[in-house]
């Protein structure tokens, strides 16, 4: 099985439907949102988890972009930069003495 949204899709109803035990009627009433990466497979406009389940289950879903996902790939970015690496060094080397320290 692929990571198609279709796929994915089947995966989230499946195991609602079965170790939660929800119907469709109670996923189409209790189901407001799902949180994700940003991927396409996800937030996809035409295709996307988001999208069909909006279409096909309930009209009021919501899909969240989870913050510290965005947080995360900012510090992957901004810890590449040469200043960003000496102020990292510079704090590990403070740390090291004063744990250290009596």
């Amino acid at each position: 099985m692929g990571a198609s949204s279709d796929n994915i899709k089947g995966v989230i109803l499946d195991v609602m439907g079965r170790c939660e035990g929800l119907t469709n009627f109670d996923m189409a009433s209790k189901w407001i949102y799902l949180g994700c990466d940003g991927d396409s497979v996800f937030e996809g406009i035409q295709y996307g988890v988001i999208t069909q389940t909006k279409e096909q289950i309930t009209p009021f879903f919501i899909g969240v972009h989870y913050v510290a996902h965005q947080t995360n790939v900012a510090i992957l970015v901004l810890s590449k930069l040469s200043l960003v690496m000496h102020i990292e060094s510079m704090l590990q080397s403070l740390y090291a003495f004063f744990s250290d320290s009596p």
